[in-house]
């Protein structure tokens, strides 16, 4: 079952929401102090109705603006789903013992119980280890790791202005580059033989190959759930039944029955 996507509500709106609660019921135990301070009482009145005012209004525009290009938005969230995929995907090469066709029926589930199993986590973390001292094997992973990294970049070049300008999606979209970051930093290691940035780190950042298998995994971590939880957020936008719907409007003519 995939993990339930909570919707959040804008901390401001629910900021607001808790001040009107707060102010009415003070007439129960602070109704003295507002007969006592008029010019206070009018005041905080007039700044709650301007607060409250501007962060529903802002909520309700950014639910209806989102609501105009909402298949844009799942198009964009299906296309980062299927990135994810095969990001996770990198690995299963080598959970499968050299296996790497990635489709409809590779369950991550595999994945998971792999790296969550005390007696087979240590047997993948060898099988990595072999690749990496293996050149070929080396370059080959290298090579996967590049394509998916380009794929990665087009889509952020492509659905970023897009994601980062709803709030909806804006938290999800910096965890796929989350994401992303990290294979970038796997492809560098490989490719350099050193992480991005030594010469920056203190004390200069880990080379070894034991911090390249430890990053692998928890990018796999990562790319799995963003998976299943993008795919959901796209089908809640626009449900799989609004498709079959407008498919069977739109090809009634050709079923119709001949006279």
């Amino acid at each position: 079952m995939p993990p339930k996507v909570r919707r959040r509500a804008p901390i401001a709106a629910l900021g607001a929401v808790g001040l009107i609660v707060v102010l009415i019921s003070s007439d129960f135990y602070a109704h003295q102090f507002w007969l006592g301070h008029p010019v206070t009482t009018a005041i905080l009145t007039s700044l709650a109705a301007v607060l409250v005012s501007v962060t529903m209004i802002d909520v309700v525009l950014n639910r209806r603006s989102e609501r105009k290009w909402k298949l844009l938005a799942q198009y964009s969230l299906m296309e980062l789903a299927e990135a994810a995929r095969g990001a996770w995907g990198v690995l299963l090469s080598v959970v499968h013992e050299g296996n790497s066709r990635l489709d409809d029926t590779a369950d991550p589930s595999q994945v998971i119980e792999v790296l969550d199993s005390p007696a087979r986590a240590p047997i993948l973390m060898r099988k990595i280890d072999a690749i990496l001292s293996d050149p070929l094997r080396r370059d080959e992973l290298r090579e996967s790791l590049e394509q998916t990294l380009g794929t990665s970049r087009q889509l952020v070049s492509r659905w970023g202005p897009v994601l980062t300008g709803s709030a909806s999606f804006s938290e999800l979209f910096d965890r796929h580059i989350e994401m992303i970051g990290r294979i970038h930093g796997l492809w560098y290691f490989l490719a350099f033989g050193r992480r991005r940035g030594s010469r920056f780190r203190s004390p200069g950042g880990s080379h070894r190959d034991d911090w390249f298998v430890d990053n692998l995994l928890s990018m796999t971590r990562i790319a799995i759930r963003l998976e299943d939880e993008t795919w959901t957020i796209a089908l809640r936008i626009v449900p799989p039944d609004w498709w079959d719907e407008r498919t069977d409007e739109l090809a009634a003519p050709a079923h119709a029955a001949e006279p």
